[in-house]
């Protein structure tokens, strides 16, 4: 089986990826929106980043932003 080379991604650009966290969600969260941001954070920062070999900003925003990653709630 012949090789294929390696996906080429946002990590190739030595930019540090951004994530905008929006929420549309028809039910209550549980939980504060802007602490849920910030958890998330921190769990990107010590778990996330280490295995994808770069940090990624999360950032609550009200919808889709430009060249960012998106986590819609």
């Amino acid at each position: 089986m012949p090789r294929r080379p390696p996906a080429r991604n946002a990590f190739d650009r030595a930019e540090t990826p951004a994530i905008a966290c929006f929420n549309r969600a028809t039910v209550d969260l549980g939980v504060e929106y802007k602490r849920l941001i910030n958890a998330l954070q921190v769990y990107v920062s010590r778990h996330v980043a280490p295995v994808w070999g770069t940090p990624a900003n999360l950032r609550a925003t009200k919808s889709f932003v430009r060249n960012a990653w998106a986590i819609v709630f």
